[in-house]
């Protein structure tokens, strides 16, 4: 299990018979941090974290709060975009690199909702952006509004079949 509240990064060990609690991603204070350690801000880190498919995502970094992030798949521990060969499996950091193209939803990200069966809703105060799928598999982000967003990052919540109710 893993959690991130905007200063520290968490993992909860549940394969030992006592769980245990441990820095995840302390790499963020190395020479060459990544992923969401990349764009920290001071002690900012992440503040939101949700399971899209078989990557995390994470977004919510004060000081760049529109930039959003996936670990490599099947790999909660590597954030490490890269553009070589297996690049389909590897880490995506939208925003900060327009070559890849993943630009930012606009405005800071306040929730991240994993919706359909492999789809992301990135949502701000006055937009929500619709990530169709892994970007390692063509996904794209499609614009659904530029003037409904959540509130917060539990403004939302999953409806019958493939909807999502948003305050």
């Amino acid at each position: 299990a893993y959690f991130c509240d905007g200063t520290t990064y968490k993992k909860v060990d549940l394969s030992t018979v006592t769980p245990t609690l441990e820095d995840w991603l302390d790499d963020c204070d190395g020479a060459e941090p990544t992923g969401p350690c990349s764009v920290e801000s001071g002690d900012n880190k992440a503040n939101l974290l949700v399971k899209f498919g078989a990557r995390l995502a994470m977004a919510g970094v004060i000081g760049a709060k529109e930039t959003w992030f996936l670990s490599a798949i099947d790999n909660p521990d590597d954030w490490e975009p890269s553009a070589g060969d297996g690049a389909v499996f590897d880490a995506v950091a939208g925003g900060t690199s327009a070559a890849l193209g993943y630009g930012t939803i606009g405005e800071p990200i306040e929730a991240l909702i994993p919706f359909g069966q492999s789809g992301l809703l990135m949502c701000g105060r006055t937009s929500i952006s619709y990530l169709t799928s892994d970007p390692g598999f063509n996904g794209t982000i499609q614009m659904m509004s530029r003037s409904l967003g959540l509130v917060s990052p539990n403004a939302g919540c999953p409806g019958p079949g493939q909807s999502v109710f948003v305050l």
